[in-house]
């Protein structure tokens, strides 16, 4: 009867053990998910910070380049706006810049339209000019239209967005890379009615090195 009760004793003892690391072993594959769970939320948290770093940085600049050529198009007197001697003529070059910078923002030309009273004209391939000079102030309300749409686009773009392949006839970038691409578009076109205020004036457009507007 001892016997009996010994062994009994020691099988009792061993289904605890058993027990005790059965518990252990479903706590610590609970504790691993958990873990992971934590560990991947982190990387999210992560990838929105940097997200939202490259969105805020991307606008400071292109806005400022967008302020640029805005100064570019108001500093310009009414007698160099059309100077005929000039090709293109200075107001091409705004309207020209504005136009690209509205269409590549839309990241399609399929269904593009730029506000009235522009044209399709600069896509025309046989090179057709506009049918009528546009104003200062027709050019001020475009690149108004145009700053706004682009603050819209930084403030919602995401990850799948930045990589998604924008598809033109004649460029094919992401549309993270067309957005830069956009951006030193405006500044090229910026630098070179500058130079013309410079060489014609003695004055150009003050540099604006980021922008006290934040993007939300």
């Amino acid at each position: 009867m001892l016997w009996c009760g010994l062994r009994l004793d020691r099988n009792r003892a061993c289904l605890a053990r058993k027990r005790s690391c059965c518990l252990a072993l479903i706590e610590s594959l609970g504790l691993g998910r958990l873990s992971r769970q934590m560990h991947a939320v982190s990387l999210r948290q992560e990838r929105n910070v940097e997200l939202s770093a490259y969105r805020k940085a991307l606008w400071s600049q292109f806005g400022s380049a967008i302020d640029m050529l805005a100064n570019a198009i108001l500093n310009c007197p009414n007698n160099l706006w059309t100077d005929q001697s000039r090709n293109p003529q200075y107001w091409y070059l705004g309207f020209h810049t504005l136009f690209f910078l509205d269409l590549y923002l839309s990241g399609t030309e399929k269904g593009f339209l730029p506000p009235p009273p522009f044209t399709l004209s600069e896509m025309d391939p046989s090179g057709r000019m506009p049918d009528r000079v546009y104003t200062k102030d027709e050019l001020t309300l475009y690149l108004q239209h145009c700053r706004s749409k682009c603050k819209a686009v930084l403030q919602t773009i995401d990850e799948e967005g930045i990589l998604l392949e924008c598809n033109f006839g004649w460029l094919k970038l992401s549309r993270g890379e067309l957005l830069l691409d956009t951006m030193r578009h405006v500044q090229h076109h910026c630098a070179q009615m500058n130079l013309i205020l410079r060489q014609e004036l003695d004055q150009g457009s003050k540099w604006i090195s980021k922008l006290s507007e934040t993007l939300e």
